[in-house]
């Protein structure tokens, strides 16, 4: 067998770095009992709920999940605007073509679009281009 003092010299390390152990890897297998723990209770929870129930920190958890490929049983669903599927395409005559605007506030005019991209359902909010 080899001296660890001539095999840390001949690797350029520190001897003490062959000793090393990471108290990540034990804290980690603890969180990952725990998280296994909530995901069998409850198939459909993602790594944010998981972080709720065990009221750890989300990234901590998401780490954990993704490095021992955790993901939840039960996808849920995307929303999206179905309501309409299988309706004829709404076409709107524009009344405004043909006038001849010769002042301010004569015609008006506002689209109501629908927006997939505020997702928080809070009011969105445009610089003025003045």
């Amino acid at each position: 067998m080899i001296d660890k003092k001539k095999l840390a010299k001949k690797l350029g390390i520190a001897r003490s770095t062959l000793y090393y152990q990471s108290k990540k890897k034990v804290k980690d297998e603890a969180l990952k009992r725990e998280i296994v723990e909530v995901m069998d209770s409850n198939p459909a929870y993602g790594y944010r709920r998981v972080a709720i129930a065990l009221k750890e920190n989300g990234k901590k958890v998401l780490r954990v999940m993704s490095r021992n490929g955790l993901k939840p049983r039960i996808c849920r669903r995307k929303w999206a605007k179905r309501s309409d599927i299988g309706l004829p395409v709404a076409v709107y005559e524009n009344h405004l073509k043909n006038l001849e605007i010769r002042d301010h506030n004569i015609a008006w005019a506002a689209d109501f679009t629908y927006n997939g991209s505020s997702w928080s359902g809070r009011e969105r909010r445009f610089p003025d281009r003045g």
